[in-house]
């Protein structure tokens, strides 16, 4: 295979790898510092866990989609508010991602997200029309790739819509939990990693919040989140029995809980995080 056969930017930015088409989420149209995609959440899923995947590829792929954007990048951070107090939505979800700053290999996106978002064919129309139930801004460092890169990325086959539970899905396990924390057991998955065998960054993001709501489910109250941010230290296995996640109680209320989440290898931190949960009455 030679340099030729390297796919184009639009090939890049439209394509999905085997994590996002685990999660659902697909690229609909990027281009000029914009991107519109969508993702599916099962009916009857009770986590926001699922909204992850489409946040990570909506501001990854509107920084990339400028023609002198590198054709890499690398999440830094990734914030989501939640504004659905009713849960996660069910069913199509749509978002759209726009680059905000490109400056010294930084970039800063945002991206919105939305429920109901009718029956149109077009993407934008639908965001236009749609429920917002999110919103997220990301900071990524952006990347270089190589022509190897970017034809392995591209040319990934596998996976379709996980018929698990993303607890199912992560592996996860208490080792040990009390009312002011805990440390779980991730095995992790193949399905939740990218080409190059770590776990997908939008992947990660889930975990963080499916780790927050687990910790919340024995509970008689119901708790859902009600904002979520994920720091990047290190490369994250997909699989493995060597990764961890540690849930900290880190203040309280009557309707909201923080907590603080570590996620670690014998190697050393992977990446950090805080959820806030707010309590939902019925």
């Amino acid at each position: 295979m030679t340099a030729s056969d390297t796919p184009t930017r639009e090939q890049v930015l439209l394509s999905s790898n085997a994590a996002e088409r685990a999660f659902g989420t697909r690229v609909v149209d990027a281009g000029d510092g914009r991107c519109h995609a969508t993702t599916f959440v099962p009916p009857g899923s009770d986590s926001s866990g699922w909204l992850g995947p489409l946040a990570d590829v909506l501001v990854a792929r509107a920084a990339m989609s400028l023609d002198r954007a590198p054709m890499g990048c690398r999440t830094i951070d990734l914030r989501i508010d939640f504004l659905a107090a009713t849960g996660p939505p069910s069913g199509t979800v749509v978002g759209r991602g726009v680059l905000r700053d490109l400056d010294g290999g930084f970039a800063l996106a945002e991206a919105t997200i939305m429920d109901h978002g009718g029956h149109s064919a077009d993407a934008a129309d639908r965001a236009a029309q749609g429920r917002t139930v999110a919103r997220c801004v990301g900071r990524l460092r952006m990347v270089p790739a190589g022509p190897d890169e970017i034809r392995r990325y591209s040319a990934e086959a596998g996976n379709h819509l996980t018929t698990r539970s993303l607890p199912e899905l992560f592996g996860l396990r208490w080792r040990e939990r009390t009312g002011t924390g805990g440390l779980l057991e991730v095995a992790g998955a193949p399905d939740v990693g990218n080409p190059f065998g770590v776990m997908h960054g939008g992947a990660q993001h889930s975990l963080l919040v499916v780790a927050a709501e687990q910790f919340c489910r024995p509970e008689p109250e119901r708790w859902r989140p009600l904002d979520a941010t994920m720091a990047y230290l290190a490369s994250m296995p997909a699989c493995g029995p060597d990764l961890t996640a540690s849930v900290t109680v880190d203040g309280r209320t009557r309707n909201l809980l923080r907590l603080r989440i570590e996620f670690r290898t014998p190697r050393g931190k992977t990446a950090s995080g805080t959820v806030t949960m707010r309590r939902v009455d019925g």
